[in-house]
């Protein structure tokens, strides 16, 4: 089945949605959903213009149990985003994969190269994984993050490299109870963050990538603030 429409927007331009789907009741793997936006005005101080398609590649589901899985690829070209005021441009690719059970929920976060650019300045994500694991069976509830990927940014010279030697372990309740995070700079500077007791971090800086090691120490509040 293919489609396109196309309707004008409250307070000027339009938006284009066309769609290639197998025609099944459900989404199948295959499915490409594409919007085209031409400065689509909602008249509420938004508005968008670019192009964002969406291409599915496993979903499942299973509503007598409580079970969703999807899995799709999402690519951006020139989106541009206007929001109070504010801008934002997305280019390049994610991929979003969720899976849902009766007691867990998993969110994945990945991909190849996602530019973001916002008041001039500049992020890029490239070969990056993000994960997010909640599960609800345990009393309070737990949740488990992992990541790796590169950073370039226009805020700082060079790409930094992220990664959890130790994923993010913790429950609604409480912070990470272990955790280390390895994040390495130019020329080999890194910094690296290790927790043992879920409240105080332990930073150890080689702000130089010589060897030199400078060790602080700060508390999960002072990091999030």
């Amino acid at each position: 089945v293919t489609g396109s429409q196309t309707e004008l927007c409250l307070a000027g331009g339009s938006l284009t949605i066309s769609a290639e789907l197998a025609g099944t009741e459900n989404l199948a793997a295959g499915d490409v959903i594409a919007l085209d936006a031409d400065d689509c005005d909602n008249g509420e101080g938004g508005m968008i213009d670019g192009q964002m398609q969406i291409t599915i590649e496993q979903f499942t589901d299973d509503l007598a149990v409580n079970e969703l899985y999807i899995d799709m690829t999402v690519q951006f070209t020139n989106l541009r985003v206007w929001e109070m005021g504010e801008e934002a441009i997305f280019n390049g690719d994610i991929g979003i994969t969720l899976d849902i059970t009766a007691s867990t929920r998993q969110l994945t976060l990945s991909g190849n190269s996602l530019t973001v650019s916002s008041m001039g300045e500049s992020q890029s994500l490239s070969n990056f994984a993000h994960s997010y694991t909640m599960d609800a069976s345990a009393s309070p509830a737990t949740w488990i993050y992992d990541c790796s990927g590169d950073l370039d940014s226009s805020e700082f010279q060079g790409r930094i490299n992220y990664q959890m030697r130790i994923t993010f372990e913790g429950s609604v309740e409480s912070d990470p109870a272990r955790v280390e995070l390895l994040i390495t700079g130019a020329n080999n500077s890194t910094l690296r963050l290790t927790s043992a007791d879920g409240v105080n971090i332990e930073v150890e800086a080689d702000y130089h990538g010589d060897g030199t090691i400078e060790t602080f120490y700060m508390t999960w509040a002072e990091l999030v603030e």
